[in-house]
C-alpha cells in the first residue's frame, strides 16, 4: 500500500491508497497525531506536501514507510510549470493543480483553495500551469481587524450573516463573508473572460462556505490536494 499526506498550516491528512485508487483519508492536527491514529501499517511509496519547513515530520514518516518522498521544486510533474519561481512555490498549490488534471484531463482548469490563504490556480488544456494568486483567507482577515485596530473584537464565522449587519460583529461578519465572495465570484469572472469555458474546483477547509454563494457552477472536492499528491506519487514511481 502506497499513502500520501498533506500537511497544511492548521491540518495533517494522510491519504491510504487501497486497490482501484479509492483514498481513506485520516486527519489530525499534526504528523504526530497521525502517527497515533495509523500506527500499524507500514507503506511501500510516501509522498508528503507540506507547507510548513520541519524536517522532524519528515523523520517520523519515516517510520512508517519504505520510500518517502518530498514534494518541491525538484519533483517531476504531470504538467509544465511557467512558475517563474518554483521554489517559492507551495507544494499544496502543484498537488491542487495536479488533482485537477486527473478529473478533468486537457481542459482549463481554475483551482481555489480555500484556507487559511485563498489561492488561485490555473492549467490550461494545453497542460500549462500559468500560476494564480494569493489572498487573505476568512480567518486571516478576522484576525487582522483585531490586530490592527484599537476597538474592533475577534469574531467568528456566522455563514448565514446578513449582508446589512446591524451590529458590530455583524458588519464584520458581514463585510469578512460576502467581501470574499465577491472577490472570488469576481477572479473566476475574470479568469473566464481571458481563458473562456473551464472548470473550477473548490478545496480547502473553508470551501464548504462558498458552494452555495458562487453563481458560478463549480466542484467541491475537500480532498483534492491528496488526489493531486496520489497522480504526482504515480508519476514519478
Amino acid at each position: 500500500m502506497n499513502a500520501v499526506v498533506d500537511i497544511g498550516n492548521t491540518l495533517t491528512k494522510l491519504g491510504k491508497i487501497h486497490e482501484g485508487n479509492r483514498i481513506e483519508v485520516i486527519s489530525g492536527s499534526s504528523v504526530s497525531n497521525i502517527l497515533e491514529i495509523n500506527s500499524e501499517i507500514r507503506f511501500d511509496y510516501l509522498l508528503v506536501s507540506s507547507v510548513r519547513q520541519n524536517d522532524q515530520d519528515l523523520e517520523s514518516l519515516q517510520t512508517i514507510a519504505t520510500n518517502v518522498l518530498k514534494l518541491d521544486q525538484n519533483t517531476a510533474l504531470p504538467f509544465h510549470s511557467h512558475y517563474k519561481t518554483p521554489e517559492t512555490l507551495g507544494p499544496d498549490r502543484l498537488a491542487g493543480i495536479a488533482g485537477s488534471q486527473l478529473i478533468f484531463p486537457k481542459q482549463n482548469n481554475l483551482v481555489i483553495d480555500c484556507g487559511t490563504c485563498i489561492t488561485y490556480d490555473f492549467l490550461s488544456s494545453n497542460s500549462d500551469y500559468l500560476g494564480g494568486g494569493i489572498s487573505p483567507g476568512m480567518t486571516m482577515k478576522f484576525k487582522a481587524l483585531k490586530e490592527f485596530t484599537s476597538k474592533l473584537p475577534l469574531v467568528e464565522l456566522d455563514q448565514i450573516s446578513d449582508l446589512n449587519g446591524l451590529s458590530t460583529k455583524e458588519c464584520i461578519n458581514s463585510g469578512v463573508l460576502w467581501g470574499t465572495v465577491a472577490e472570488i465570484q469576481g477572479i473566476i469572472n475574470r479568469y473566464q473572460t481571458k481563458f473562456g469555458e473551464m472548470n473550477v474546483l473548490l478545496t480547502g477547509g473553508d470551501a464548504t462556505y462558498f458552494e452555495s454563494k458562487i453563481n458560478t457552477p463549480i466542484f467541491v472536492r475537500s480532498n483534492l490536494v491528496l488526489e493531486g499528491l496520489k497522480g504526482i506519487l504515480e508519476f514519478n514511481k
